[in-house]
């Protein structure tokens, strides 16, 4: 009322005295907010001081520019309405961005610095000329003016929405205050639409709205940075910024009313305000009392943990949340290998047996337990030696074992020895082994065998072959080039027995005539692994000279790179030119046969099997037709050495899958699946009705997911009934809410007994099919894929009806 009065003593006095309130009010609340830094639990009310200090700068230029201060050379009421105009625009912008930005985290330099551009920029716009005129005698407002008033008005509206929505944010006190102070705004900048002189009624009560709703905004930041805190927990923020944890203080109505620097880092925005439940989903803070909760957010992991705390007549709880992340990652990575030791080691498909230094059997797994042909419980406990090595090798294998408990080697050793089966058929095994530390610090050996029966059996009948063979053939040494043995047929040829030939080479022996001979061997072999059409002159070991031409190829045996040569004498041919013609054809023929033989040993030594029915193939040729059990014999040899070597590529391509994880990444299955199918068809030959549904996109390895699709695809195709047509449909199953999306096969084909469901994923498991084309390997390699992607399979079947096999496959994460 006193300010009122002094309207008809002198409107400059009222002006500056009105005016001075607002502009003192905007610098005390930057000053509060500047002292109370360390109380500061929201950036809202930081960004409205930083902003009024530079606001109450631009007021005191208004005051300062008003007609009859004498300040400016220029004074007058154009010059001190365009600072009015400046200052309200900048006053609503800053209210708008606070308000629409309630809750959000700034750096303490951003308000102060970017209000400090601001102003800067407004003051240079006026004092240039070139800021618009607000004001013109006897005129009045101008247009300009007028309308700039209304988008003010028109922003603190919009600022008032912005808090509105952020409302659950704030204090309902706090929140009112607010909402008082920029309504208010906009009814005093209403009134400053309509006056006529800088001095009539309209612009005096405007004036005086205005220094109420500064004083609103000042009454809220006192009761937020200086009330609020100090009566609630007092004196505990600024410890709790120390600490390493998150920590929240609850009230009793289960509100954030207070948090520390470690908080903001976290939630990475203020949560004061919010519910407990809205910082931290699915913790209740009840149970929170009787015991540590574990609580994950993004990549981190916490424990949480509550106590009450009273002080200063409130009361309240104090949330702390440790930071677990390392513990869990500690955790799951330890999880991991326990996992990854027994999918390892008790799936694997060499035998696992772990042995402590009396030869009890500590450990096996599920290989171990199907080569001996016994039961877990059958083998664990007893000695290893007594139970399962013969009688004939125990002596040897007893050495062995206490060689192995003396050794301070650390570097696997390698053995080979019999074991007997439950049944007594003894079998070969190739043993690696090594000591370790059991958790009790005791020696524990630990071997991983491989059967290699059948490998030692595909030996003999290779050796068997390899001397029976009437083609001369040798076995070197790559390296230094001596005779590792030699057949018959070479015996016969050269005239040297076999002692004089093992051990030495074919330069100690003067054999070849013609350097070039061995020459373009060594080229060959260093370049291609194998030597063609080689052909030269010999010497015998009485010194005459004879014609030879054969071949040779390059494989491993025992980790040694050897030579294996096939040669042909043709002496007679080079001797007799009436028989030339003949004699070539033979020979022709004969290289194609050594040829052959020489390519399949090129291959890998490591494979005999693959090499043993090269040679049945060739021994067959040379043997009469009319001997048929030897014809038979060599049948079932070459049939044995071919389904290994498809066994061994399956089983190689089984292994990989192990050490090759996928990346994962979003694929779609339809591409995937409609490859597949072609894929499946120019394999087996075999074609069908497809009915192909939508497929969903997963989430998994690009590279494998084809070919889990093409080896179910490849099994569909391979049961067809003979008396109806095959087809085959592929669909997208129901889900099941476990993280999975599922696609099932669906086929007419001959079926199995649902009896063998469980077992159709077992490896070597056929299905009753006899085919030999068929290695038993096709749905555990599927298997295998699905749940390295962490999928999985299962399969249904009806005899007469068909088989449906289902794959569940990780489905792409939500945004």
């Amino acid at each position: 009322m006193a300010a009122l009065a002094l309207i008809d003593y002198s409107y400059l006095l009222f002006h500056s005295l009105i005016e001075l309130a607002p502009v003192t009010v905007s610098l005390m609340m930057a000053v509060i907010a500047y002292g109370t830094m360390a109380l500061r639990r929201d950036d809202f009310f930081l960004t409205l001081a930083a902003g009024f200090f530079w606001i109450g700068l631009i007021d005191i230029l208004h005051i300062l520019a008003f007609d009859g201060m004498g300040v400016f050379p220029v004074a007058g009421p154009n010059l001190a309405t365009q600072f009015w105009i400046a200052g309200r625009l900048a006053e609503a912008a800053l209210l708008g961005i606070a308000a629409w930005r309630l809750g959000r985290t700034v750096p303490a330099w951003l308000p102060v610095g970017l209000g400090g551009v601001v102003f800067i920029a407004l003051i240079s716009t006026i004092m240039s000329g070139t800021f618009p005129d607000a004001y013109i005698a006897p005129d009045g407002m101008t247009p300009f003016k007028i309308n700039a008033e209304y988008v003010v008005i028109g922003v603190l509206i919009l600022a008032w929405l912005g808090l509105w929505r952020g409302r659950k944010r704030l204090e309902p006190s706090i929140f009112w205050l607010m909402s008082g102070a920029i309504l208010l705004t906009a009814l005093s900048e209403a009134f400053f639409t309509t006056y006529l002189a800088v001095t009539d009624g309209a612009n005096a009560t405007g004036h005086i709205i205005r220094f109420v709703s500064t004083w609103l905004v000042l009454c809220a930041l006192v009761w937020t940075v200086l009330d609020r805190p100090l009566t609630f927990f007092s004196g505990r923020l600024g410890d709790l910024d120390l600490m390493p944890n998150v920590v929240l203080l609850i009230d009793k109505q289960g509100k954030v009313r207070g948090m520390n620097e470690m908080a903001r880092r976290r939630f990475g925005h203020s949560v004061l305000g919010l519910q407990f439940s809205e910082a931290f989903p699915q913790v209740r803070l009840d149970a929170l009392a009787q015991a540590e909760t574990a609580w994950s957010s993004k990549d981190r992991h916490y424990l949480v943990s509550a106590f009450p705390m009273q002080e200063g007549g409130l009361r309240g709880t104090v949330v702390v949340a440790r930071d677990a992340t390392e513990e869990v990652a500690a955790q799951r990575a330890k999880d991991a290998n326990e996992r990854f030791y027994r999918d390892v080691l008790h799936t694997a498909n060499a035998a696992m047996v772990v042995l402590d230094t009396s030869g009890a059997v500590v450990d096996v797994n599920t290989a171990t337990e199907t080569l001996l042909g016994r039961t877990r419980d059958e083998i664990l406990g007893n000695n290893w030696i007594e139970l399962a090595i013969p009688h004939c090798v125990r002596v040897q294998v007893l050495e062995e074992f206490k060689k192995l408990k003396r050794s301070t080697d650390s570097v696997p050793s390698a053995y080979e020895n019999l074991i007997v089966e439950k049944s007594g058929t003894e079998r070969h095994i190739s043993w690696r082994n090594s000591v370790i530390s059991a958790a009790n610090g005791e020696p524990l050996l630990i071997s991983f065998g491989v059967d290699v029966t059948d490998l030692r059996e595909s030996e003999r009948r290779f050796k068997a072959i390899f001397h029976a063979s009437p083609v001369p053939m040798t076995l070197s040494t790559f390296e230094d080039g001596k005779y590792l043995d030699v057949n018959p047929a070479f015996e016969r040829v050269i005239g040297f027995a076999r002692d004089e030939i093992l051990g030495r080479t074919a330069a100690d022996l003067h054999i070849w005539v013609d350097d070039q001979f061995s020459e373009d061997m060594a080229r060959q072999l260093h370049d291609n692994r194998q030597a063609d059409g080689l052909k030269g002159r010999y010497r015998k070991a009485d010194g005459q000279i004879g014609y030879t031409q054969g071949g040779a190829a390059l494989s491993k045996i025992a980790g040694k790179i050897c030579v294996i040569g096939a040669f042909q004498d043709i002496t007679s041919e080079e001797h007799a030119m009436q028989s030339l013609r003949a004699t070539k054809r033979h020979l022709e023929k004969s290289n194609q046969e050594l040829l052959r033989f020489a390519e399949a040993a090129a291959h890998d030594l490591r494979e005999p099997a693959r090499q043993a029915a090269i040679q049945a193939d060739l021994l067959s040729r040379h043997l009469r037709s009319d001997d048929p059990e030897v014809l038979a014999d060599l049948d079932a040899v070459k049939a044995a050495a071919k389904r290994m070597y498809r066994l061994v590529g399956d089983l190689l391509r089984y292994t990989e899958l192990g050490v090759m994880p996928p990346e994962p990444e979003a694929v779609a299955l339809d591409q995937v699946v409609r490859q597949a199918v072609r894929d499946a068809e120019q394999v087996t030959g075999r074609s069908a009705a497809f009915l192909i549904s939508d497929l969903p996109v997963v989430m998994v390895g690009r590279r494998r997911v084809p070919m889990l699709f093409q080896e179910i695809l490849k099994n569909a195709l391979a049961a067809a009934a003979p008396d109806r047509p095959l087809m085959i449909e592929v669909r997208e199953g129901s889900k099941k809410n476990d993280g999975l999306v599922y696609v099932e096969v669906s086929d007419t084909g001959t079926g199995f007994d649902p009896v063998f469901e469980k077992q159709a994923f077992d490896l070597f498991r056929r299905l009753g099919r006899a085919d030999p084309e068929h290695s038993g390997i096709g749905l555990p390699l599927a298997r295998r894929i699905a749940e390295l992607n962490g999928g999985k399979i299962s399969i249904e079947s009806s005899p007469g009806i068909g088989t449906k096999v289902t794959v569940g496959l990780p489905e792409v994460p939500q945004d």
